[in-house]
């Protein structure tokens, strides 16, 4: 295996023979790309930015996609890979967004605006935040000021909070505590076809695969409209990780997480 940058592989060596009139590619040399991309070990590292909260979560089977909307304008090839992945551009990679994972978190508050869910969606908060320590009871009013305190950084009477009061999203990235020289990309397929049976066409992708351990990473403050700790915020989203998933295809079980044994503290 080279150590050439996999972000760099994926995008720009996969290219070096791309026939600009045809849109095609050798899919000999292509083949030796993606199987030096599939062969990626993950080696220690530490350039990441440090945060004062976080956790780890571990993909499970079928894997992990993000990126996938940075396809590849080349569609002839059988070797090539249909959908995209998104790397750290530093160390080649593959990381969560920051902007990803408070899109996902997000999105459990936003649902508090749906009147065939909001008693379901309290209910749920409730019991989450119960079973990590947060005793008081909670309302619609209660999660509206945590959602625009959280992710608008404005307080109840709109007014902005201080950069260095709010609440901020890191890049998730793989962590170095169980994955040193471990595979961490595979390859999948799927047939998006109304009848798959009749002239199937699947398309190939590159994936995280099971097992590789991500580090969420977060910059958490005490809320300072309701009693939620920074603690609680961390558990919180945990738990609606672990729940909800992340990236694409979560409808096939992409994207889901448990809980490694060292995190059990937390859960």
């Amino acid at each position: 295996m080279s150590s050439a940058n996999r972000g760099w592989l994926f995008y720009k060596k996969s290219y070096f023979h791309l026939d600009e009139k045809t849109d095609k590619l050798n899919d000999k040399k292509l083949k030796i790309v993606n199987d030096e991309l599939l062969e990626t070990k993950f080696i220690k590292n530490d350039i990441y930015q440090k945060s004062n909260y976080g956790f780890e979560l571990e993909t499970i089977y079928p894997g992990l996609i993000i990126g996938a909307g940075y396809s590849h304008n080349a569609k002839e090839s059988k070797e090539n890979f249909q959908l995209g992945l998104f790397f750290d551009h530093t160390t080649g990679y593959p990381i969560i967004a920051g902007s990803s994972v408070k899109g996902v978190l997000r999105s459990f508050f936003k649902r508090l605006k749906n009147k065939d869910e909001k008693e379901l969606v309290l209910e749920f908060f409730q019991e989450i935040l119960q079973e990590i320590g947060f005793e008081e009871e909670i309302d619609k009013k209660f999660l509206e000021t945590l959602e625009n305190e959280i992710f608008e950084g404005v307080d109840n009477e709109g007014k902005y909070i201080t950069t260095y009061e709010r609440d901020i999203f890191c890049d998730a990235f793989i962590s170095n505590r169980s994955n040193d020289n471990k595979n961490i990309l595979g390859e999948d397929y799927i047939t998006p076809h109304d009848n798959p049976l009749l002239e199937p066409n699947p398309n190939r992708f590159l994936k995280i695969l099971p097992e590789v351990s991500f580090r969420f990473n977060f910059e958490l403050h005490d809320s300072k409209m309701t009693n939620l700790k920074a603690e609680h915020k961390e558990s919180l989203f945990l738990n609606l990780l672990v729940f909800h998933g992340v990236g694409a295809k979560t409808n096939l079980n992409y994207g889901q997480f448990k809980i490694p044994p060292h995190m059990y503290r937390t859960a």
